[in-house]
Formats: C-alpha cells, structure tokens, sequence
C-alpha cells in the first residue's frame, strides 16, 4: 500500500527545510516522465512535500537526480 505523504500547497524562503530533491517522475496526466522539485517542510509537527514541475525530463540530459538534506539546518531559500 502506498504510504499517504501531506502537501504543503505553499512554502515561505525562510521558513527551516527537512530536504530538498530534484527527481524524475511519471506524471499525473501520463504524459510522460517530468522531472519535480520536491521541498520538504515542516506542517504541524510532520513532513510536508510541496512539488514544482520543471517539465519533461528528457529536457534535462546529462542532469542527474539529486537529493540535499538539510534537517532543519538551513532554509527553503
């Protein structure tokens, strides 16, 4: 079963962040594989993700996945 993750529908530049990752990802439409920002912050005492899409994946060759801890050291911005 696939574990429910809470959304943070907006984040604040000063506001502390668990981890920040650039993944490839299906879309919620199918069209294809697009590549998401995922900023993990803090809502009421749990891990919340807000997620941008940069857009199809194909457009970042050569760019790997990456994932930034910060656990709680340092901010959104």
């Amino acid at each position: 079963m696939a574990k429910l993750v809470l959304v943070a529908n907006t984040i604040i530049g000063n506001e502390k962040a668990w981890g920040v990752f650039e993944l490839d990802r299906q879309s919620p439409g199918y069209s294809g594989i697009h590549r998401y920002q995922i900023i993990q912050v803090n809502r009421d005492g749990k891990i919340a993700e807000f997620r941008r899409d940069l857009g199809l994946a194909s457009k970042f060759k050569g760019v790997k996945q990456l994932r930034i801890p910060s656990l709680w050291e340092h901010t959104v911005d």
